[in-house]
């Protein structure tokens, strides 16, 4: 499909018809107030207005700017806002999933709808087609530009169709509104009690709280019947190389996926779902947070069967096109090439097995947890009152009060965490199939979730030192679509596990070509943990002075230093028996005492290497960050969830400032135990040129400092006027306003060195990121592991002249590397297109 392919959006669809929605919905807003207050009209109609205008002017402004252009192999979309310009690039091989919806209002109206482009490397919606004109047809070329790229989408052969039940529709759209009737009844009974039956009281329910109730009602329950009619108009169509969707009563939708970017399936049951044999099952594609839910299926566990064949089938059919751009010299095309042919032909094995965890590991080491802790706690209840003043011996009776306080609930949640533990354990079994592996929990609930072998990144097998009793181990799985990971808890070992599972993933045992071996020494520790060091010294400080006055302090100080020693040994041996170690086409990284940790990664599914080097030396860590994410909870206040890159770190690596670089020609060229030699030997040698550098403009991180330093000083001035600043005594004044001035001064000097140490470059094969003051950070991506790139040009952008550069690698929900506030953002967005 030669030429490009430009469009816009519909003008009155994208400008005039949000513009009158936004009116109508500020009519009703000013009716609600002449309802109940009609001495405000004037006043609500007045501010209204603006509102209007200012809404109407920013959708034309939009409108001026938003573009679209379908290349043969990428989709640009260009726009931007009153104070933003924003431009988006994403390779059509990268694309997971197409939807397409048509308003129903506005598709009447206009005859437009919106497109909706989602890519491998983010969560988010990558291109967003807003009211464009034939969308019907559009959807079709995107499919063909998609066919063209390598994707089947034949759409010849249909497997399964299926539609929600009837009943699970019903209770999913109606939960909401009987939900908001025992919350209306909840608060109305409240307000009744607290108020009583007074005049004020009706007069109020009558004018504004019983419309304004009756209209929330007849909306929710108008919704639920809207929504209920949607759903109902579910269709799910399963062929050989494509998912069809298609739903909607009032507005369609409708979405194609490409069955070769499918990565994992999760099929799982409610306790009410169980009672009337309902199921959910939720599709991720290549990226975090991909789930496609599939909702209320009766025939959800064949439904979910179809789909695994279909995706294990795919891989036979669908290859990327090794397309390097023509930007790039011979050498760089080399590495690159190197690199896509670096991921082995996954085949499925023979071996396959069924697991279940083992009770008495499961079951017995949370026990002897728990009451070596609980003797742990007594000792420290005996030791601490024996240590205070006065006391030379421990009441007896002091230590049944311990007892009698914390055994009770102890016991309590022991025995909940138990039971649930016994369940977990008797209803959770492993499965290793020819081209997957999966998990599968039945109870009263059930979730069965499943890795395809050839969305999977990495392995991590674990061991500790109850594993080493019971004969188990526990294997974890990370996929480049899963939000989650999967692993085998508590399995029993099995002559040859490790290596039958790690052959499936095309990991076989070879020679190792390098290796990377810790260097730790205590200067270095003091280094690596220079803030630790610094809080603890301070913390440590005034107990040590009060010690001299009071002897009993002594014994925590002692104790604390005891720790400190015996964890500076622990973290010696810890680092003399880790080892990074390099192979034909896969890496592998040991490390643990009491618990023993594999890493295992394809050269093919490492997506960026990050060396962090440590303050006054030339040794650091060495972070692998690999394909995928995972969502883990928020710890502290700020609670909910964040998503983490899949990656593994070794500490104190010698030579740190040139590993990065080692490491990449490991990962491109893949060269013998020899070559490396040769290359370490004279390193300065193979370091890339810099094809373009850029750093950050320092006046977009002084705004907002500044702004606060503007408000500060003349209030802080104006306050020694006041009442109150005539009672502060000069000298404190004079002295208060030093210190403030010298944070003032320390504040900015710090943002300026921070900004001034940031460095992009972009090479021959690569780009890289470099960053901190003391601890100095180096992070390196290839081109040809990234998705998509988009930039951005901010109201502070504009001002000062720069804009930033996103880049984004398959398997992420967030950029790898935001490239802020450089001043020749647009040519370094377009040098970065022309090599990846």
């Amino acid at each position: 499909m030669a030429g490009e392919y430009e469009l816009k959006p519909n003008r009155a669809a994208f400008v005039v018809y949000p513009s009158i929605t936004a009116a109508v919905v500020l009519l009703i807003v000013i009716g609600a107030i002449a309802l109940i207050a009609p001495d405000m009209i004037l006043l609500a109609i007045a501010a209204c207005l603006p509102l209007v205008a200012l809404h109407y002017y920013s959708r034309l402004v939009a409108y001026k700017k938003e573009r679209y252009i379908l290349f043969p192999t990428k989709v640009v979309k260009e726009g931007g806002s009153i104070i933003s310009n924003s431009r988006t690039e994403l390779n059509v091989s990268n694309i997971t999933m197409v939807s397409l919806r048509l308003p129903f209002l506005e598709h009447r109206l206009f005859g437009t709808g919106d497109m909706a482009i989602q890519a491998a490397g983010s969560e988010f919606t990558e291109v967003y087609l807003n009211s464009v004109d034939k969308p019907v047809e559009l959807y079709s070329y995107i499919e063909k530009l998609m066919k063209a790229n390598g994707f089947r989408l034949s759409k010849s052969r249909l497997v399964q169709q299926e539609k929600p039940s009837s009943l699970g529709v019903f209770f999913e759209t109606f939960k909401s509104f009987f939900s908001m009737l025992f919350v209306i009844f909840f608060i109305g009974s409240y307000i009744g009690a607290s108020i009583g039956d007074t005049a004020i009281f009706r007069l109020v329910a009558a004018r504004a709280l019983l419309p304004l109730v009756l209209l929330v009602l007849a909306g929710m329950l108008a919704w639920s019947v809207l929504h209920f009619l949607d759903l109902k108009k579910r269709v799910y169509s399963i062929y050989s190389d494509t998912i069809l969707f298609s739903e909607g009563f009032l507005s369609r939708n409708h979405a194609f996926i490409p069955v070769e970017n499918l990565s994992d399936s999760t099929v799982s049951q409610t306790l009410v779902d169980k009672i009337f044999g309902l199921y959910d099952v939720a599709l991720s594609c290549q990226g975090t947070g991909k789930e496609i839910q599939f909702k209320n299926m009766a025939n959800g566990l064949k439904l979910e069967s179809n789909i695994d064949a279909l995706i294990s089938q795919s891989r036979v059919f669908h290859e990327r096109k090794a397309h390097v751009p023509a930007g790039q010299n011979e050498g760089a095309r080399i590495h690159a090439q190197a690199s896509r042919n670096a991921r082995p032909e996954l085949q499925p094995t023979a071996f396959t097995a069924d697991f279940g965890m083992d009770g008495k590991r499961a079951i017995l080491a949370p026990i002897l947890v728990v009451m070596a802790l609980g003797m742990v706690a007594l000792l420290a209840w005996i030791l601490l009152f024996s240590a205070m003043p006065g006391k030379t011996a421990l009441p007896l009776g002091s230590v049944f009060v311990f007892l009698a306080v914390s055994a009770p609930p102890l016991m309590l949640g022991l025995g909940f965490a138990l039971l649930r533990l016994i369940i977990k354990v008797y209803a959770t079994r492993y499965f290793v199939k020819p081209d997957s592996f999966e998990e599968r929990y039945d109870f009263l609930s059930s979730k069965h979730k499943e890795f395809t072998t050839d969305k999977i990144t990495g392995v991590v097998i674990k061991e500790d030192i109850v594993d080493a009793l019971f004969g188990t181990c526990s294997i974890e799985f990370w996929s480049i679509g899963s939000g989650e990971k999967l692993e085998f808890l508590n399995i029993r070992k099995q002559e040859g596990l490790y290596s039958s599972i790690l052959a499936k993933l095309g990991i076989k045992q070879q020679e190792a070509v390098h290796q990377i071996v810790p260097a730790f020494s205590i200067g270095l520790f003091i280094r690596k943990t220079l803030a630790e060091h610094a809080a603890g010294t301070a913390f440590i400080a005034p107990f040590a002075a009060l010690a001299i006055g009071f002897k009993w302090l002594l014994a925590p100080i002692a104790c604390a230093i005891v720790l400190y020693i015996l964890f500076i040994i622990y973290q010696k041996a810890y680092h003399k028996r880790a080892r990074l170690t390099f192979f034909n086409g896969y890496v592998h990284l040991f490390k643990g005492i009491i618990v023993k940790q594999h890493f295992y990664a394809l050269f093919h599914n490492i997506k960026s290497t990050v060396t962090v080097r440590y303050p006054f030396s030339n040794s650091g860590s060495l972070v692998i960050e690999v394909a995928g994410r995972q969502v883990v909870k928020r710890e502290g206040s700020r609670g909910g969830e964040r998503a983490v890159s899949n990656s593994f770190r070794i500490g104190y690596v010698p030579d740190i400032s040139t590993k990065d670089e080692l490491v990449d020609i490991i990962l491109l060229r893949m060269p013998t135990a020899l070559q490396i030699s040769k290359v370490e030997q004279n390193i300065q040698q193979y370091l890339p040129k810099a094809i373009l550098q850029a750093r950050p403009a320092v006046a977009n991180s002084l705004v907002i400092p500044g702004g606060l330093t503007f408000i500060f000083w003349p209030v802080w001035v104006f306050f020694k006027f006041t009442a109150a600043g005539n009672t502060v005594p000069q000298p404190i004044y004079l002295f208060a306003t030093a210190l403030a001035a010298g944070a003032t001064l320390l504040l900015f000097s710090f943002i300026v060195l921070y900004v001034k140490a940031k460095l992009y470059e972009i090479q021959a094969y690569r780009i890289i990121a470099k960053r901190g003051i003391l601890y100095k950070t180096q992070q390196s991506i290839m081109f040809d592991r990234i998705d998509h790139i988009r930039f951005y040009e901010g109201m502070l952008n504009k001002m000062f002249g720069n804009g930033t550069v996103i880049v984004n690698t398959t398997g992420g929900e967030e950029a790898d590397v935001s490239i802020s506030n450089i001043p020749e953002y647009r040519r370094f967005y377009e040098e970065l297109k022309r090599h990846y």
